[in-house]
């Protein structure tokens, strides 16, 4: 009987040695100037953190019986706010997927994301990866005087901050979601986001920057590239479908891409927009488009605003076209640099292109300009040496209904 009694004792002494407490994160100065005064998380349908907690008085709080378990599903991405005390605090969150009572490093889903004094929208992505049932959630508020260099460590001392953790219960069964129908006649800011190795999502396919009610203004596929702070900004125009420069039309809707790190190489990207954005511009006389399947994407060099002005842009054809309820998304690859994206079937680009540099020659894309039904070849300007034999280029762009390539 007693060497029975004794191997469960083992048993469970080696249990908590597997398993020990969760670190308490500490702060030699406290919390009093940077503390997490609002934090809140919208999860799937009727389960929210919504946090008020204000000033602190200690660095650390324990909130798992506090506030039920909000539930997040594998493969999205979740929005909610958070304000701190000061503009130079930065917030991580990790979960502990595998409940080992540790906040691991391949845990981290968010990264060092700079907050202030202000509501700050921020959405963090649940990996495929992640096991599914209740976990804790840790998220930690640190001070530093400039961008911190490395991740902050989820248990070690630092000077200033507070730390909160919380119980989410990852599952398998989202419910529908839905576009963003913006906010008429104002750039509306997305949520912030970090994507970098820290975060663990570099290689995640389609991480969502959502608005407060976890819509969806954009999806990005990062390809590997460490992009930083991420946001985009959404401009929805709500009157008569606007015109180019050239007369040409474009959707009501343009989004811009943000981020702290410009892409190194090319990334992949869902952009969505409302089925009434289009059904207006199908409707529009002169505007080319039938259909989804009519539409690419025009990139340039705007600042988020109500209507187009750089005319010096490019072209940047679908890979995918899809529905999600009952709104529609564009999908697109190999997208280079990052910029302001216009929808449209036709040309927006000015009607005479500026002279070209001689460090640059003239090549052909079967890409092509869509015109209506007509796929006419597009120039493609690409960088590289003029050689002797290769004379300087001269191009004008003529109007769609007469399109000539002129290379003297």
């Amino acid at each position: 009987m007693k060497s029975i009694i004794y191997f469960f004792v083992m048993i469970a002494c080696l249990q908590n040695t597997l398993y020990a407490q969760y670190c308490t994160p500490s702060y030699s100065s406290g919390c009093s100037l940077d503390a997490i005064q609002y934090f809140s998380l919208k999860g799937e349908p009727g389960t929210t953190i919504y946090n008020n907690s204000g000033t602190c008085t200690v660095s650390y709080t324990n909130y798992t019986g506090t506030f039920s378990a909000v539930n997040l599903s594998i493969g999205l991405s979740y929005s909610g706010f958070l304000r701190t005390q000061d503009p130079n605090n930065y917030v991580s969150i990790w979960i502990d997927q595998n409940n080992n009572n540790s906040f691991e490093s391949t845990e981290q889903i968010l990264n060092n994301l700079q907050i202030g004094s202000t509501n700050t929208l921020y959405s963090i992505f649940i990996p495929q990866t992640f096991a599914l049932g209740i976990h804790r959630m840790r998220v930690r508020n640190i001070y530093s005087g400039s961008t911190p260099v490395s991740p902050t460590d989820p248990c070690n001392l630092y000077t200033y901050g507070e730390t909160e953790d919380y119980n989410v219960n990852i599952t398998n069964t989202p419910s529908a979601r839905f576009v963003s129908s913006g906010t008429p006649g104002t750039c509306l800011l997305s949520s912030k986001t970090t994507i970098d190795a820290a975060s663990n999502n570099m290689n995640a396919n389609n991480i969502a920057l959502l608005d407060s009610s976890n819509n969806f203004i954009i999806g990005l596929y990062p390809s590997g590239n460490n992009l930083g702070t991420v946001s985009a900004n959404l401009y929805v125009h709500s009157a008569s479908t606007r015109q180019a420069p050239n007369g040409n039309y474009y959707l009501n809707r343009n989004i811009k891409i943000n981020s702290s790190n410009a892409p190194t190489t090319t990334y992949n990207s869902r952009m969505y927009y409302k089925t009434t954005e289009l059904n207006s511009l199908i409707a529009q006389p002169g505007s080319g488009v039938t259909s989804q399947f009519d539409l690419f994407a025009y990139k340039n060099s705007d600042a988020c605003s109500a209507s187009l002005n750089d005319q010096f842009g490019s072209n940047i054809y679908p890979t995918g076209y899809g529905s999600i309820s009952s709104d529609k998304f564009l999908d697109f690859s190999g997208i280079t640099g990052l910029g302001n994206f216009y929808f449209t079937a036709q040309n927006l680009t000015a009607t005479c292109l500026p002279p070209l540099s001689p460090s640059v020659t003239l090549s052909s894309s079967t890409s092509g300009i869509f015109h209506g039904a007509t796929r006419v070849a597009e120039p493609q300007v690409s960088n590289g040496p003029l050689t002797a034999q290769q004379p300087l280029p001269f191009l004008v762009l003529l109007p769609l209904r007469h399109q000539l390539l002129l290379v003297l």
